[in-house]
């Protein structure tokens, strides 16, 4: 069964209201909010996260299901666009993520999308804001 990104982010806010702990830093428990450590992408623990990039906790999340684990994490940072697709599109692969195109992968019965969104305000600091959802297929 293939769920929709939109019913996944509906789902993460569901949790959030309904009392996630705001500090909890654990990837085990269903609807727990996540930081990520050591240089990887929060609930995706062999990851990297790009260097420049620097994880959001507050806006991570995992959920941990007999399906499959459902993982949104965010990270910012001043590096462009471009810069975040080509470190992904190298490095996904070589840690066994078959590319799908159009910054989507594949890998042991799990779909990673990528959305990569530049700065929001001219004139602001250009921090690039990536977002990681993690799904079974």
């Amino acid at each position: 069964m293939r769920l929709s990104f939109a019913f996944l982010r509906a789902a993460l806010i569901v949790a959030a209201l309904v009392g996630v702990p705001p500090d909890a830093e654990s990837g085990g428990s269903p609807g727990v909010r996540v930081a990520a450590g050591d240089g990887f992408v929060a609930g995706i623990e062999d990851l990297p996260l790009m260097p420049g990039l620097h994880p959001v906790a507050e806006e991570s999340f995992v959920f941990t299901k007999a399906v499959g684990r459902i993982v949104h994490a965010v990270a910012r940072g001043t590096v462009s666009t471009e810069a975040v697709a080509r470190f992904y599109a190298e490095s996904a692969p070589q840690l066994g993520w078959r590319s799908l195109g159009n910054h989507r992968f594949t890998r042991d019965g799990e779909v990673l999308r990528l959305e990569i969104l530049p700065a929001a305000k001219p004139g602001s600091p250009r921090l690039t804001t990536v977002r990681f959802d993690l799904s079974p297929e």
